[in-house]
């Protein structure tokens, strides 16, 4: 019988493709079906600075037996029904996203093949929600959090459509959207840099949001990491450590030098 905690170990895997050796629990290293993952060379553990790291090195493979324990025909959608049914909890498996989003901005926008005034909803309610099936515009900003979405208009100039999703942005989500050009503004973390890359994989057009005064607020601003060095966006994911792009080259650097980051709150600090 598979746990939770197997369900978080494997899925971990598919999201990031390797994981610390030292952070898979004792169960899971103790268990058959990892051995077996192991033996199969499924799975391979390598050395990596002082640890090791267990990464997929048969994708293919891996996937079918991830699908084959976790996944059936009669619920081949994780949802937070059948959350309850199973675990008698909503949030205990990751859920698929309904990608409730959030549109704020001066331009009308093609929403769902739909054109929307957006500015009269942006005037009169604040912003435009939707069940996102597509959007279509010529520039798009992505804004990591909600207080700075509804501020966003003193911060970037209205010439974008803003947009704030319900949860993290993910690949199915930024296949929906269609630009010319696309801004990312989050916080400045590991978290905000590898979304950051993961919607430039798909639109290579995209640039990451650094303000003329960045370097300033964060001499004044910046918020040390948690002591917890386990704590989700503490370390950089494989993407961002590998990536050679400018932007995440010079914070990354900086992150790692001083374990300090910026929040995009800051930004609206007067001095």
């Amino acid at each position: 019988m598979f746990s939770q905690t197997d369900y978080n170990f494997l899925n971990s895997l598919l999201l990031e493709t390797s994981v610390r050796y030292s952070s898979i629990p004792e169960k899971v290293k103790k268990s058959s079906y990892f051995l077996n993952l192991l033996n199969s060379c499924i799975l391979i553990k390598e050395a990596s600075g002082r640890g090791s790291l267990i990464r997929v090195a048969d994708r293919q493979n891996f996937e079918a037996f991830f699908n084959n324990i976790f996944t059936n025909t009669e619920d081949s959608e994780i949802n937070k029904v059948s959350n309850v049914a199973k675990f008698k909890d909503s949030k205990r498996r990751q859920t698929e996203s309904n990608y409730i989003v959030f549109f704020r901005g001066d331009h009308p926008v093609n929403i769902n093949g739909i054109e929307v005034d957006l500015p009269f909803y942006t005037i009169n309610f604040g912003v435009f929600a939707t069940k996102l099936q597509s959007v279509c515009a010529e520039k798009i900003c992505f804004v990591e959090n909600l207080d700075v979405f509804l501020d966003i208009e003193k911060i970037i100039n209205q010439e974008y459509v803003f947009f704030h999703t319900y949860g993290r942005i993910g690949r199915k989500l930024i296949s929906k959207i269609k630009a010319q050009k696309i801004l990312v503004f989050s916080d400045y973390d590991f978290i905000g840099l590898k979304e950051y890359l993961t919607i430039k994989e798909i639109h290579p057009h995209t640039s990451f949001f650094i303000p003329d005064d960045y370097q300033e607020k964060f001499l004044k601003y910046a918020k040390p990491f948690s002591d917890d060095i386990k704590k989700k966006g503490q370390t950089p994911s494989k993407k961002v450590q590998l990536s050679t792009d400018k932007i995440v080259v010079e914070i990354r650097t900086q992150l790692l030098k001083t374990h300090k980051f910026l929040e995009q709150q800051a930004l609206f600090i007067n001095e």
